[in-house]
């Protein structure tokens, strides 16, 4: 390189043969960074969709708190949805505007919307008013939401009963390849259902309320790159939410 200024600075001008191998040199420069680049983009958006994650997490542990029951997922398909908790599913997208945020809120940092499903608790059929320890006395009439980490059912309980822990949200980020995503913006979203994927990724994106976790994987045969977060109603509530569900004498969880 140092030659080819040499050349310049004496004959105040390149040869067509001495600007090719400029250009390729350069070439080479620019091929040889862009992975590192890449990656580097890649780690961000992870790290970056991890920490919206456990920010979700913490503002629906706190609206359990405030209002008793988490929302309803969101139906990111409806006409007339208005991305709040109407619609009362449990597996759908982050109902935004329930709890007031705005759409971006409800993405991770590839652009997608979260998967967002909740295990439902049985309605009150009484015309007393709710109290703060609702959400922590009721417990679900069967088990509907699932998680295996590892090829292992994440097992709360072996048997639902009154004042035992069970699982309570899931909230998925569909990775960087997006498979099983929803994407775009209100009025005008569509699911993401090509690209490269494994079967677990296929599970994660069929709309049940049945989740799989596995470590990061570009395998083909089992590409794997779904950033899965749960929780139980315990932890929900004492780690995201800042209360605790604890048995009193009567064998009756509250909240602090």
């Amino acid at each position: 390189m140092h030659r080819l200024f040499q050349s310049l600075k004496e004959n105040k001008g390149f040869s067509l043969i001495e600007v090719s191998i400029v250009l390729v040199i350069m070439g080479l420069i620019i091929s040889m960074s862009t992975p590192i680049y890449s990656n580097f983009g890649d780690s961000y958006k992870a790290k970056n969709t991890k920490e919206h994650q456990e920010n979700l997490m913490r503002l629906l542990g706190q609206y359990a708190l405030l209002n008793h029951q988490l929302p309803y997922a969101s139906d990111p398909l409806s006409s007339k949805e208005t991305f709040g908790d109407e619609s009362h599913l449990s597996v759908g997208i982050v109902p935004f505007r329930t709890l007031g945020l705005p759409e971006s809120m409800a993405k991770d940092a590839y652009g997608n919307f979260f998967t967002y499903a909740i295990q439902v608790l049985p309605e009150k059929r009484t015309a007393k008013i709710l109290q703060r320890s609702d959400f922590c006395s009721r417990t679900p009439l069967r088990e509907t939401l699932t998680v295996e980490e590892n090829g292992q059912k994440v097992t709360v309980t072996s048997k639902l009963e009154k004042g035992k822990d069970f699982l309570s949200l899931v909230i998925v980020s569909h990775g960087k390849n997006g498979y099983g995503a929803y994407y775009g913006t209100a009025g005008n979203i569509k699911k993401r259902d090509y690209g490269l994927h494994g079967k677990e990724e296929e599970i994660n994106a069929d709309g049940t309320s049945h989740f799989v976790n596995l470590p990061y994987s570009q395998n083909e045969d089992n590409y794997f790159d779904d950033h899965v977060v749960w929780a139980t109603r315990n932890t929900l509530v004492s780690v995201y939410g800042g209360g605790s569900c604890y048995q009193s004498k009567d064998k009756t969880p509250e909240i602090l």
